[in-house]
């Protein structure tokens, strides 16, 4: 019998989106739905909405402050909030040529969309949008782009991954003879854990200290697998932050952080 050993899988998460650095200087040209503010799509939170309100095309636009890396962007939309709407991430040097970097067609189950491309640098003053083509009204939860971060170790052991049905608790209704009369269930948020081992001090803390920082306070999107499965992605947020430690051998270390997340 052959064996076959699993292939470690280097996550990647997106948390340093620009929109939300930058988010003091979003602009918006269409018209403000009261309680459901351009400020919604940025703000790391699902139960928040931006809402288009018209059928038409608008745009969310940010001239940057700083030299910013740009390689993948993210869609999230509620069940049908879409409504056939068109999203493109676009880039310009001037406010007047602009390029697009991704394409996004949210479908009706309100599924996280992750895409990438090839790694391009904004300059300080230079703009960045995403333009909404929308066919009537139009509900979105977040809008990210940025520069992911890959860990560099993969880790397989221990990895929930997140489009698998879990986070439910489930109430069987019994009667006084053993009957199964009914069920019930409540959902909660799904678990998971990174779970880093044989980390370069260098690489702790230069990357996995800012990532925790943003993570004590902000939630993040997570891929654990963009190899095999590009299309599983989580909106991700931190239960605890926990201490990266000395690891074998001298001087590896070891980090790891428990999360919860919805898909």
């Amino acid at each position: 019998m052959t064996s076959i050993a699993p292939t470690l899988t280097n996550a990647q998460v997106l948390y340093d989106s620009a929109f939300y650095r930058y988010r003091t200087l979003l602009t918006y040209d269409g018209a403000v739905v009261s309680g459901f503010e351009p400020a919604n799509i940025c703000d790391w939170r699902d139960f928040t909405i931006f809402r288009v309100g018209v059928a038409g095309t608008v745009h969310l636009k940010i001239q940057l402050a700083a030299d910013t890396t740009f390689d993948c962007a993210q869609v999230w939309c509620p069940p049908s909030g879409a409504n056939g709407a068109t999203i493109t991430f676009q880039t310009s040097p001037d406010n007047a040529a602009w390029t697009t970097r991704a394409t996004f067609t949210p479908d009706a189950t309100g599924t996280i969309l992750w895409t990438d491309f090839t790694s391009v640098t904004m300059l300080a003053t230079q703009w960045i949008r995403f333009t909404i083509v929308a066919t009537g009204v139009s509900d979105f939860r977040q809008l990210s782009a940025g520069p992911k971060l890959m860990f560099p170790i993969g880790q397989w052991m221990g990895v929930a991954p997140p489009q698998l049905l879990s986070g439910l608790v489930l109430n069987n209704v019994i009667a006084v003879n053993g009957s199964i009369l009914g069920r019930d269930y409540r959902r909660l948020e799904k678990k998971g854990e990174f779970s880093l081992t044989h980390l370069s001090q260098s690489w702790v803390r230069t990357y996995w200290d800012i990532f925790a920082q943003h993570a004590a306070r902000r939630a993040f999107w997570w891929r654990w697998n963009p190899t095999d499965y590009p299309n599983e992605i989580a909106f991700a947020a931190a239960e605890n932050i926990e201490a990266p430690t000395n690891d074998r051998p001298p001087p590896l270390m070891r980090a790891g952080m428990p999360i919860r997340f919805l898909t």
